[in-house]
């Protein structure tokens, strides 16, 4: 064998919808209903978010000191704000792809929850990712050097 790797090809029904969107490899009975489950308690999880901030928010104005008028723009600003995430979020996984995005994301929310919880002073989180970002491009450039083969290499 050269070392080449042929190309996969997809089945038509494993093909992806559009240009940049996932391939729907074939799953089966009981993956597709775990799957069906999962994206219910998604469902329910984001209804139960907004209808916790509609239900409530009279009672955050008024703890904030907003007048009615403001308070009630409270709600648009949380719907657009999970709006434009969910459209940045699908930008970013079609340029840059799933792990990337979803790696960049968890680094991003753990920082910020460790200002947060005031367990870490801002220049630590910053540092941190710094140093991380310089470790991860040392390895990277390591295996290049090697010659490392990072191509997943199909059967």
């Amino acid at each position: 064998m050269s070392g080449s790797v042929l190309p996969y090809r997809f089945q038509p029904e494993e093909r992806p919808v559009f240009p940049g969107a996932p391939y729907a490899p074939r799953q089966t009975t009981l993956n597709r209903c775990l799957y069906a489950l999962s994206a219910l308690v998604m469902a329910m999880t984001a209804g139960l978010s907004n209808g916790l901030v509609s239900v409530n928010l009279l009672w955050i104005s008024g703890n904030v000191g907003l007048y009615a008028s403001e308070g009630s723009l409270l709600l648009a600003v949380y719907v657009a704000f999970n709006a434009t995430a969910n459209l940045l979020l699908v930008k970013a996984r079609t340029q840059f792809g799933i792990p990337a995005t979803m790696h960049t994301v968890l680094v991003v929310l753990i920082g910020v929850s460790r200002l947060y919880l005031h367990v870490h002073w801002p220049s630590d989180v910053v540092g941190g990712w710094v140093f991380g970002t310089i470790w991860a491009l040392g390895w990277w450039a390591l295996g290049r050097k090697l010659g490392a083969d990072t191509r997943a290499q199909r059967p």
